[in-house]
């Protein structure tokens, strides 16, 4: 495998303070072969101002302005149409890239081209960036053990593989760890153990905003929830059995 196009996607909504970090972090790239596509949900001028100066400063990045406001789902899928790389990585607007993570990634699927998907480990850091608060370990791939197993900071996976599944979900709250329960059943994934991410801690993180499985009105529709359901019952029987 030659090097590949690698989308990275990048939703993003009035973060300007945070987007600088978060474009300089794809600059940075030790691996060249990428794209950026940055789809605004109705920012300000700031935020467009801001990414119409990279675009101009690099051809690899691609801006796109809604012209009406979308869920994250909706936009993620709006970059997925969107991309021409055949591998697509998620960088959210207020976190950053470690400079080898398209590369180290890249690496794996080279080494075996039957996998779909690989995540990384990541680091909690602090709202300046500067500091790290925690490290966060991700166990490593096992199907028969979704249960332990959800989106990971930092994911690659195969264009294809996402588009043979819908895309994203775009009627959940958790549409990327829908996605990844979705390719994980079918194809094979892999974990590495290195810190490829920057995950930044701040209190207008989305995440903190989602409800819990428990508390959550869309399980219904949900591939995550219905896949977790599902081994759990199974896990549930095996051990009273």
């Amino acid at each position: 495998m030659t090097d590949p196009l690698v989308t990275i996607m990048m939703p993003t909504r009035n973060r300007a303070h945070f987007l600088l970090d978060a474009i300089g972090s794809v600059l940075g790239q030790s691996y060249k072969n990428w794209e950026l596509i940055i789809v605004d949900d109705g920012s300000d001028k700031t935020t467009k101002t801001l990414c119409i100066f990279f675009q101009e400063l690099d051809r690899r990045i691609r801006y796109y302005k809604t012209r009406n406001r979308m869920t994250i789902p909706q936009a993620r899928n709006r970059a997925l149409r969107l991309s021409r790389g055949s591998f697509v990585g998620h960088l959210d607007d207020d976190d950053l890239l470690h400079r080898n993570a398209i590369g180290e990634i890249v690496n794996e699927f080279k080494k075996n081209p039957q996998l779909a998907l690989v995540y990384s480990d990541f680091l909690v850091i602090d709202d300046a960036g500067e500091k790290i608060i925690r490290e966060d370990i991700g166990p490593d791939f096992n199907r028969n053990n979704l249960l332990n197993l959800g989106f990971r900071h930092f994911t690659i996976y195969k264009k294809s593989a996402a588009m043979n599944v819908g895309g994203f979900n775009e009627h959940v709250w958790c549409e990327d760890g829908d996605l990844f329960m979705q390719i994980a059943q079918k194809h094979e994934c892999k974990h590495i153990p290195k810190f490829l991410y920057f995950y930044r801690s701040h209190a207008t993180n989305i995440g903190h905003r989602r409800p819990t499985c428990q508390t959550c009105d869309r399980t219904a529709v949900c591939n995550y929830y219905k896949i977790w359901e599902k081994q759990s019952r199974k896990m549930t029987i095996m051990k009273n059995a």
